[in-house]
């Protein structure tokens, strides 16, 4: 039981960061109403978090996530080393059949269409990115850190032409995105890669 409370505290903390995120972004709100109404409703019935609705952006669906939804959040929060395996007494092997795919910027039913981001290009970040996980043998983090740099960049090389709360609307989106796969690229990341590979039984 004592080996339990340190997961538990950890499954805590994740709740509160999800609280923390979504009122942080309700205050971008207040500048403009690029974000408005992000943060429409959230409830919490006993130890699991129900439902998360989130609006972002203009034109942004509600998007009402359950329970489901919200224990993938937090496995995948959780795990510190994300890498793929076959189980003991297989190898992996390329899929030779495998063709990398890509379904735009979102994961576990959550998408955002191309004219809800901030930037039209990150939509093509969002495939690129995808595509890196699908590849046999990518590194999640060497895939994060492109994507972010991706995100960020499509920002600066166009502030010249925004002004200022639409530049940190920009940043904002990037932020939004990146943290969304740090949080729920685990899983993503894992599925991609079994498909990618192939566990063969070991010869001995």
């Amino acid at each position: 039981q004592e080996n339990l409370q340190p997961k538990r505290r950890k499954k805590m903390m994740i709740y509160k960061i999800i609280i923390c995120v979504v009122l942080n972004h309700q205050m971008v709100v207040a500048e403009d109403s690029y974000f408005n109404s992000m943060y429409a409703s959230m409830k919490q019935a006993q130890e699991t978090l129900k439902e998360v609705t989130t609006n972002v952006n203009q034109g942004l669906k509600t998007l009402a996530q359950t329970t489901k939804f919200v224990e993938h959040f937090i496995d995948s929060t959780i795990d510190e080393d994300c890498i793929y395996t076959c189980p003991r007494g297989k190898i992996m092997i390329p899929n030779p059949d495998h063709k990398p795919t890509s379904n735009g910027c979102g994961s576990f039913g959550v998408f955002y269409d191309r004219e809800d981001l901030s930037r039209p290009e990150m939509a093509d970040y969002c495939d690129e990115h995808d595509i890196c996980y699908d590849l046999c043998g990518s590194e999640k983090e060497d895939c994060d850190r492109k994507f972010k740099r991706c995100l960020y960049n499509s920002c600066n090389v166009n502030e010249d032409s925004m002004d200022i709360y639409t530049f940190k609307k920009c940043q904002g989106g990037a932020k939004l995105l990146y943290t969304a796969t740090m949080a729920l690229g685990c899983t993503s990341f894992r599925e991609a890669q079994s498909k990618a590979w192939i566990c063969q039984k070991q010869e001995l």
